[in-house]
């Protein structure tokens, strides 16, 4: 935008005149770009205006208010460290970024992997017994883990962009990936399943082999997969919950999160007696208001708030996925613990079939049921 146009009025009478020569003294501000002024931001055009840096603050409080009261506007900003919160809204898209890089080449690795299993695979039979399956026990984990951090990591590109998504405008909704945390975390569905998991076998001696979790999609890993595969995940595409991953849907009611922090921000900088703000005229703080709007710095507050409540809300999740980990490894234990000590299993084989009890066939299908892949680090 570059310097004021004209010579910036002194602080009294930027205190003493009536409205509506402030504001058309505002406008004339803009006379060489009027599409930039803050006053006539509104819901519909904030698009056209420059947004996503401090300086364009700087620039916007410096061109109209005499240097002490942009000063003390910038004092307030200070206060609530939105320049740290412009510096994590750049990280946050830099992070969406790398997700989604991540996400595609996690695509080869987990493609050869799938070769692997198919290649190592060997039947076991009562006269086979286990032998030679270390290996393809050994891909199988490695196939499984690396499709869950995709997974994970695909889910973590939706929710970060769902972050940088949000609108810049105030009167606008909260996104509702957002205010459906975390139920709106689609690997907050294998949770809900081990817990579902965890409350049958409590009621019950074990699961049925046919057990499908209630409100699950089954096969919902294949389905996952494919519609990721078919999903549009260029920069300039809008993400949705996937069909097949047992989240839960959006919410859309909740009130925006920028107005939150937009008053956040009023109410510390006009507080009495030591907001920065706290006696200045009413049009002259909606005017720094209106900027905050149209520069994004409302939204860079909100940014940084969703991360903060995004990661609150990861680390309570992984300390649930880990409880229920804990606790299925002490209701289930490993098929190879099974077959060594209750089936007869010795150096990789059966001793034989007639030693074999219902029992310990019972504890075998629970077993591969559970942990079909090996016991789960």
């Amino acid at each position: 935008m570059g310097p004021p146009p004209h010579d910036v009025p002194t602080e009294a009478w930027t205190r003493d005149t009536p409205v509506d020569a402030w504001r058309a003294y505002v406008r004339a501000a803009y006379a060489s770009n009027p599409g930039q002024c803050p006053l006539d931001v509104t819901r519909d055009n904030i698009f056209s205006y420059n947004q996503g840096s401090m300086s364009f603050i700087e620039q916007d409080l410096t061109r109209v208010l005499p240097p002490s009261m942009a000063a003390q506007a910038l004092d307030a900003m200070d206060r609530m460290k939105l320049r740290d919160a412009f510096d994590l809204r750049r990280n946050v898209v830099n992070l969406k970024k790398v997700l989604l890089h991540s996400w595609h080449t996690s695509e080869p690795t987990e493609k050869e992997l799938r070769r692997m299993s198919t290649f190592w695979r060997g039947d076991m039979s009562w006269a086979n017994g286990f032998v030679d399956v270390t290996r393809h026990r050994e891909v199988c984990v490695a196939h499984m883990r690396c499709k869950g951090a995709a997974h994970a990591v695909f889910d973590g590109r939706v929710m970060t962009k769902a972050i940088c998504c949000v609108p810049r405008h105030p009167d606008l909704e909260r996104p509702g990936k957002l205010a459906g945390l975390p139920r709106t975390l689609t690997t907050h569905s294998w949770l809900d399943q081990a817990l579902r998991t965890l409350s049958e076998m409590t009621n019950e001696k074990s699961p049925s082999p046919h057990w499908s979790p209630q409100g699950a999609d089954p096969g919902a890993d294949d389905t996952f997969v494919d519609a990721m595969a078919s999903a549009s995940m260029d920069a300039g595409s809008s993400e949705k919950i996937l069909p097949g991953t047992g989240c839960a849907a959006d919410v859309k009611t909740e009130p925006s999160d920028v107005r939150r922090q937009l008053d956040a921000f009023l109410a510390d900088a006009t507080s009495a007696p030591h907001g920065p703000l706290h006696d200045w005229p009413a049009h002259i703080v909606g005017y720094v208001e209106l900027v905050m709007v149209a520069r994004g710095g409302a939204k860079a507050l909100s940014v940084r708030a969703e991360t903060e409540r995004y990661a609150l809300h990861l680390s309570d999740v992984s300390d649930k996925f880990a409880d229920a980990l804990t606790r299925l490894r002490e209701k289930v234990r490993s098929v190879e613990d099974v077959l060594v000590h209750d089936v007869g299993a010795v150096h990789g084989r059966f001793v034989a079939q007639d030693t074999v009890g219902e029992n310990a066939v019972e504890s075998l299908r629970v077993s591969f049921f559970l942990f079909p892949y090996g016991q789960l680090d």
